[in-house]
């Protein structure tokens, strides 16, 4: 026995506790973030997408949103009298967000058809067909069962925008 009192090093102990409980949330987090699928990450992103990124929007940003989709639709969008263009959201995107995008690209084509579908079979009917994708939306299955969807038929003209919408 010893001659004097011992108590448990409470400071100790507890920046021991700190430790291990930030590095196994910290785990537990990623882990369970790998696991769910979702892309959050603008790198990790562009390794999913076969095709070009086109344009970056942010929604909360009118002025420069119109100017931009503007552009987009004189531009990369651009599309003859007549033919279709097709927007497929790959993630589960808000409805206000992607009507908001839709009326205004709509906005620009007055004799042209625009149509928001997740049917790949039914976009790819449209002259050109461009994706909308999302960081904490979109999920590595579908960017790679779209990739495989893509790659058996001969597809038209496709790209993708990365919508910064009222989620974040």
């Amino acid at each position: 026995l010893l001659d004097y009192p011992v108590a448990p090093r409470k400071v100790r102990l507890a920046a021991i506790g700190l430790f291990l409980g930030l590095i196994g949330g910290g785990a537990t987090a990623f882990f369970l973030d790998r696991r769910n699928g979702i892309i959050y990450n603008f790198l990790e992103l562009q390794t999913y997408l076969d095709s070009p990124l086109i344009e970056k929007l942010v929604l909360k940003e009118i002025d420069s949103l119109t100017e931009t989709i503007n552009w987009l639709c004189k531009g990369p969008l651009a599309i003859k009298k007549g033919e279709k263009l097709a927007l497929f959201p790959a993630g589960d995107f808000n409805k206000n967000d992607i009507n908001q995008i839709y009326n205004m690209i709509s906005s620009n084509f007055t004799e042209t058809e625009v149509l928001i579908t997740k049917d790949l079979i039914e976009a790819q009917k449209c002259r050109k067909m461009i994706g909308l994708v999302s960081l904490g939306l979109t999920t590595r299955q579908e960017l790679i069962q779209i990739k495989n969807r893509l790659s058996h038929q001969e597809s038209p003209g496709i790209g993708w925008i990365l919508i910064k919408g009222s989620y974040s």
